[in-house]
């Protein structure tokens, strides 16, 4: 028997080491590191965010009020 011609199979190694190159060319990235204490502050600010969002709104709102009552007059 002669390997000549023989249609190539998923279990072929050749196909396997070209499609193990191929992929490795694609995905080279940005290497993603996990960082505990960011991590840490990001669940536990949930609160502090919150607080700030309504301490924000509200200095928007006595903003827009002092505007209104400057243009009253």
């Amino acid at each position: 028997g002669t390997l000549v011609g023989r249609p190539r199979g998923p279990d072929d190694d050749l196909a396997t080491t070209r499609y193990v190159a191929k992929h490795k060319r694609k995905t080279k990235g940005e290497e993603i590191v996990f960082d505990p204490a960011a991590h840490r502050d990001f669940i536990t600010g949930f609160r502090k965010r919150k607080q700030q969002r309504r301490k924000d709104a509200l200095a928007q709102i006595k903003e827009k009020e002092r505007a209104a009552r400057l243009q009253e007059r």
